[in-house]
C-alpha cells in the first residue's frame, strides 16, 4: 500500500487528479489519517458498510424438521409408457415419505405437478 498521495498517483499514472481521485486514493491508502483527510474533502463522515453482495455460494437454509409428508393415494400411472415420467411415477408406493421419493430419483417438481393434477395425495404424519 502506498503511504502517500504522491506515491499512489505515481503508481497509477494519474497526472492531474480531481477531487474524486484524491478521495478515492485516500480511501485506498486506508490509514486513519487518510480517512480523516477524505472526510474533510467530502465534508461528511465516511462510514464503512458491510458488503451488499450476498456470500457465494449461498449458505444453506436451515429447514424446520416437521412431520414427514406421506403418500396417501397414488392413482394408476397417468404418464405415457415410454417416458421417463412413467418410470419415475412407477417408483411411488402408498406409505412412502416425500423424502423417500426424492431419494428414489423423483424431483420436487414431479411431486408438485402430480399433486396439483390430483393423481398423487400426500399428507402430514405417519
Amino acid at each position: 500500500m502506498p503511504s502517500s498521495l504522491a506515491e499512489y498517483f505515481a503508481a497509477h499514472g494519474v497526472e492531474s487528479p480531481s477531487r474524486a481521485d484524491t478521495v478515492l486514493a485516500l480511501l485506498r491508502i486506508g490509514t486513519p489519517d487518510a480517512l480523516r483527510e477524505a472526510e474533510l474533502i467530502v465534508g461528511k463522515p465516511i462510514h464503512r458498510c458491510p458488503p451488499a453482495i450476498p456470500p457465494w455460494p449461498p449458505k444453506p437454509i436451515q429447514r424446520k424438521l416437521a412431520e414427514p409428508r406421506v403418500v396417501r393415494k397414488a392413482d394408476p400411472n397417468p404418464c405415457l409408457p415410454a417416458t421417463d415420467a412413467h418410470r419415475r411415477f412407477g417408483k411411488i408406493k402408498v406409505g412412502m415419505t416425500v423424502h423417500d421419493l426424492l431419494d428414489r430419483g423423483l424431483s420436487r417438481r414431479d411431486i408438485r405437478v402430480w399433486i396439483k393434477r390430483g393423481v398423487l395425495e400426500v399428507s402430514r404424519g405417519s
